[in-house]
């Protein structure tokens, strides 16, 4: 078996451009410390109403959707490089407008580029993780990924509450500064990647609108499984509270959510790769939809740990293997694009699933709102089977060759990797 094909085992033999996207990642969510307190520096700092804050929230939210398609678009056109600089650049300047403001629409323009800076990054990050790791590596890759991300957030949330004290400001400043950092991690240390389009590519790989039937399944499963999973920020707390428990049962729920992502993220990552993506995806799908599913019978704060104990092995081994079959999917030259789409299902998940899920609860009760989420995830894994079926085709990845810039991480030469014309992808 020769050093192209042989099948890596080693938890940190990845390229090593892959750590210093790593690195990028965790130092960007590490100092995210705005996400926290966002809504108290908009209450208690600027003395508006609750309601105004949740619209700039959802104004971040919006942002971030605009984000996602123009990051994939720049991505691919641009370059995997050029667009997380920019990515993260306009949201250091976004963040310190936002947190030095003094009018609503000075807020409102921030918080949308604020979402709009920090999504763009992700389809970029996500296309230069597939560009320089083997197909065979990607979900350990993407794996890594989720949980440098997990453990930013919680170092981030700490961090916040000890800034805060000294005044919002200083919250918003510092995580301007660590975006800054991040984008300068990227500038040195991360080549560019992006695939050299074959001059004899064929017409489908030329075009980056055009995706398989397989992959549109791919990301209507996608959507149900984040739709589901969105209820563990929404629809959840309510319901506990509504069954008797207090508001501080539900900080219990989340931390253990935390602690387990950060414990078993490695090693279910390991296990998994024994497995199919198939299989993985469809048991994922139908953790989360179930999962949530067993809360109608949860009791008391034991019941909603151990239920959310379920929903989280199946969001560990969903968010991981999903990019990984995104990459997967794309041509070497549509992946920023590819990327982009599925990052949106998540997007769009987080604007259908809190609605959704606060219509159910409202009209039918928590029983409603269980059950949609039992029926989302069978709906997801059968999604996810016939996506990921046998009948699937995936572009052939030969060799490796170096990054453009000369460094010893391996990149892609051409749109397959490999110097031929990529195959297309079979519906």
């Amino acid at each position: 078996m020769t050093n192209t094909t042989k099948q890596r085992s080693g938890p940190l033999d990845l390229p090593p451009v892959f750590w210093w996207i790593w690195v990028s990642v965790l130092v960007n969510w590490a100092g995210a410390f705005t996400r926290p307190v966002l809504a108290l520096s908009l209450t208690a700092g600027h003395g508006y109403s609750v309601s105004y804050a949740g619209f700039v929230i959802a104004l971040i939210g919006l942002g971030g959707l605009l984000g996602t398609v123009v990051g994939g678009v720049l991505a691919d056109r641009l370059g995997r490089r050029p667009t997380l600089v920019l990515a993260h650049l306009v949201t250091a300047v976004a963040m310190l407008a936002l947190g030095t403001a003094d009018g609503r629409w000075q807020i409102q323009v921030a918080a949308l580029a604020v979402g709009a800076g920090s999504t763009a990054a992700r389809p970029a990050m996500n296309a230069a993780l597939a560009d320089v790791v083997p197909p065979a590596d990607r979900p350990r890759a993407f794996s890594l990924n989720y949980w440098a991300v997990n453990v930013g957030v919680a170092a981030s949330a700490a961090l916040a509450g000890l800034m805060v004290t000294q005044g919002y400001t200083l919250v918003f400043v510092a995580d301007a500064a660590a975006t800054a950092l991040c984008a300068l991690v990227v500038l040195l240390k991360v080549p560019e990647t992006r695939p050299v389009l074959a001059s004899r590519a064929p017409r489908e790989a030329r075009s980056p609108l055009r995706i398989d039937r397989r992959f549109l399944f791919f990301l209507l499963a996608t959507l149900a499984a984040a739709s589901v999973y969105e209820q563990s920020a929404t629809t959840l707390p309510i319901a506990m509270v509504g069954a008797g428990l207090g508001a501080w049962t539900y900080g219990v729920v989340q931390a253990l959510n935390g602690l387990l992502i950060a414990l078993l993220q490695i090693p279910l990552t390991r296990w998994a790769r024994r497995h199919s993506r198939r299989a993985i995806l469809v048991g994922s799908a139908l953790l989360i939809g179930w999962g949530f599913g067993l809360n109608a019978v949860a009791d008391g704060l034991l019941g909603y740990a151990v239920v959310a104990l379920v929903w989280t092995v199946g969001e560990i081994l969903q968010m991981p293997t999903g990019s990984a079959v995104a990459a997967d999917r794309a041509p070497g030259r549509s992946r920023g694009r590819y990327a982009a789409l599925y990052t949106g299902a998540w997007s769009a998940a987080a604007l259908l699933g809190p609605i959704g899920g606060g219509w159910l609860l409202e009209s039918g009760g928590p029983a409603s709102v269980w059950l949609a989420c039992a029926v989302l995830g069978a709906l997801a894994a059968a999604g996810f089977a016939y996506a990921t079926g046998s009948g699937t085709k995936l572009p052939r990845e030969v060799g490796a060759s170096t990054a453009r810039d000369g460094e010893n991480s391996p990149a892609p030469a051409t749109e397959n990797g490999g110097g031929q014309p990529l195959e297309r992808i079979a519906p």
